[in-house]
């Protein structure tokens, strides 16, 4: 199921990407795309130089926990901290 949103006052759904180039990503996409990738697209213009890539939309990311049924297996395990999928073993936290 595609991710659609309604902010675009001509049209009642607009599908939403799952994926925005690294040059396109800013601080203006904190909330799409995270902060590592806000902060590459940052470097890029800057002209720091960044290996072309892209990155994967936090949106995306949450429909692939909730479609692949692993939320729920992510929040219950112990190592980790909510649905981020980022575990913190070995750190005393």
């Amino acid at each position: 199921m595609p991710l659609t949103s309604s902010l675009l006052p001509h049209s009642k759904e607009v599908v939403m990407p799952y994926t925005l180039w690294f040059q396109k990503a800013g601080k203006e996409a904190l909330n799409l795309v995270g902060g590592k990738n806000a902060s590459l697209g940052e470097l890029i213009r800057a002209d720091i130089p960044v290996p072309p890539g892209f990155s994967v939309t936090t949106e995306a990311y949450q429909e692939f926990l909730i479609e692949g049924g692993i939320k729920e297996k992510i929040e219950k395990n112990p190592f980790t901290h909510g649905a981020s999928g980022c575990g913190l073993l070995g750190r005393g936290e």
